[in-house]
């Protein structure tokens, strides 16, 4: 894949992901809504963490 098809596709994946979260509020629902779209994608690597007051959740594929 080149660059120009990169950037095409990072484009798309913001748009997907500007849609899917625009309204919800909770920041777990976000999580998993945007983890599961990234999982439509072929990647190596996935890690999301998950911040609330002073502790961190690293959740991994």
């Amino acid at each position: 894949m080149n660059t120009k098809e990169k950037i095409s596709n990072y484009q798309l994946l913001l748009a997907q992901l500007e849609t899917l979260l625009w309204g919800e509020t909770s920041a777990l629902a976000n999580l998993s809504n945007a983890s599961d779209q990234l999982n439509l994608l072929p990647l190596n690597n996935r890690q999301a963490m998950l911040v609330e007051g002073e502790e961190v959740k690293v959740l991994e594929e």
